[in-house]
């Protein structure tokens, strides 16, 4: 339990874990991980920044949080990070269930600026196609700063660069699909406990079905109903790994009709049953 070092909480969190480390070298001052923290809420929240001197990564594991920013609106949903890098302001929100878990991890230094325009990371919210991968990369950077060794500093300063570079690939695969793509993707994103028809789905992002499912094929490889498929057991397993939810509460989070039909669907994705893979991660 504690207090975030970078955001005007107005309400104290359920729990928080944060890894901190001060290591004064010149490789910190150059780009380092100022905190890396780990927050559950469970009571409606808001907090804002007013031109903050560093960059932050906001990773949603479970519900959702509402951003202003820069004259836009954006929701953060499981499976999507939103990088925020020196804007003029910026409002943060819980979504309608009044809670949420993420992880997020601040990053500040000279080469901040640089690296920012290197990989053209701006204030932006990316739907990430491998999120598994950004909350390893991002869990790794916790544990280094955990073990405050002096040999790590220089193996931190790698893995920082990493997971920007990774961000900003994810970022280029966001911006070279098309625009009522990413829009379909968003909605699905968005709301994965509403199930959906593709007509109503092609209506709401003003297009055919014929576009929506020929984009879906071209670049991501499956039609929209498989996406959405695989976006609800991605977001299944977030929610096995890191909340206590049973069983039936994730398949209605996830948008099943019944626990059974979620428990075959996992079973047939990942090849054990939901419960079974909850355990081998608690195993690990």
């Amino acid at each position: 339990m504690g207090k975030s070092i970078y955001s005007e909480d107005k309400i104290p969190p359920a729990s928080i874990l944060e890894s901190i480390w001060n290591a004064n070298t010149v490789q910190t001052r150059q780009l380092w991980p100022i905190a890396f923290e780990e927050i559950w809420y469970d009571k409606h929240h808001w907090w804002s920044f007013q031109r903050p001197q560093y960059m932050i990564l906001e990773f949603v594991l479970e519900g959702e949080l509402l951003v202003e920013y820069d004259k836009k609106n954006e929701i953060i949903s499981p499976g999507k990070i939103f990088i925020l890098c020196r804007p003029e302001k910026v409002l943060f929100q819980t979504g309608k269930t009044g809670s949420f878990h993420k992880i997020a991890i601040v990053l500040q230094g000279n080469l901040l600026d640089t690296l920012t325009s290197s990989f053209s990371l701006e204030n932006s919210c990316i739907s990430l196609s491998a999120p598994d991968v950004i909350e390893q990369n991002m869990r790794a950077i916790g544990r280094e700063l955990d073990q405050k060794e002096p040999s790590g500093i220089h193996r931190i300063n790698g893995m920082c660069v990493e997971l920007l570079s990774r961000l900003s690939e994810e970022s280029a695969q966001n911006n070279a699909w098309p625009k009522v793509l990413n829009e379909a993707i968003r909605k699905l994103n968005t709301k994965p406990d509403t199930r959906f028809s593709l007509n109503d789905l092609a209506i709401e992002v003003n297009s055919s079905v014929s576009t929506l499912l020929r984009c879906f094929r071209k670049y991501c490889g499956v039609s929209p109903q498989a996406y959405r498929r695989q976006q609800r057991l991605q977001l299944a397993q977030h929610l096995l790994k890191n909340t206590t939810l049973s069983i039936k509460e994730i398949a209605d989070r996830t948008g099943y009709s019944n626990q059974s039909y979620f428990s075959n669907d996992f079973k047939h994705g990942f090849g054990c049953s939901p419960a079974a893979w909850r355990q081998a991660q608690n195993d690990k």
